[in-house]
């Protein structure tokens, strides 16, 4: 389920493990990886595989926002730190300047929209998704996604992903697929990406010019 963070394309999320303080997915401001699954059988033994703690998924109201755009920019940070040393300060400035409030906007977007879901536990949101169904290509993209820093390891991102996997059968979706970037600081969220079942993958580059 982000130069670069082009117009129309959604920003994905991280489900991970503890080794990399980031929550959160985008395109990198050097290379992205479109993967993709076939919505099969199997993909449900591989979620139920990455459970630990079971939250309860339910469709995000407006007030699971501003918990949500907090993981989200938490979840980013690292992220953007990452964006930083990457291009340098010139670049960072001239595209990522305002990334949090972009990153809050795209959040309260998606999640108002009609399949946005929050994770809840504790009774606090302790992740969130999004996604979106082509009904005449019968395909589903997932949208922006994180877990809360606290509540990684503990299996919520897979029980999101399992969410909206099923929601996606219901629909008749046959195929989805999830965005990510190919840097350091989206390894976890690769892994994650992985372990659901997304396997054919399509790799890109962004350039930058002062």
């Amino acid at each position: 389920m982000q130069a670069h963070e082009r117009k129309g394309m959604p920003e994905t999320g991280i489900f991970q493990d503890n080794r990399i303080p980031a929550g959160g997915v985008d395109l990198n401001p050097d290379t992205e990886q479109t993967l993709a699954l076939q919505m099969a059988p199997n993909w449900c033994k591989r979620i139920k595989k990455m459970e630990k703690q079971k939250s309860t998924i339910v469709k995000a109201r407006p007030d699971h926002i501003a918990e949500a755009c907090d993981i989200a920019v938490d979840a980013w940070t690292p992220i953007r730190d990452v964006f930083r040393d990457e291009i340098g300060d010139e670049l960072y400035a001239a595209f990522y300047s305002n990334w949090q409030d972009e990153k809050r906007q795209t959040v309260t977007r998606e999640l108002l929209a009609n399949n946005g879901y929050v994770a809840m536990l504790d009774g606090r949101v302790v992740g969130f998704i999004s996604y979106t169904v082509d009904r005449v290509n019968k395909v589903g993209t997932i949208g922006t996604n994180a877990v809360h820093r606290a509540y990684r390891g503990q299996g919520i991102g897979g029980q999101l992903y399992q969410h909206v996997f099923d929601c996606l059968k219901a629909e008749g979706v046959s195929f989805v697929k999830v965005v990510t970037g190919l840097d350091e600081g989206h390894a976890p969220a690769r892994r994650a990406y992985e372990k659901a079942g997304f396997t054919a993958n399509l790799k890109s580059i962004c350039y930058y010019k002062k």
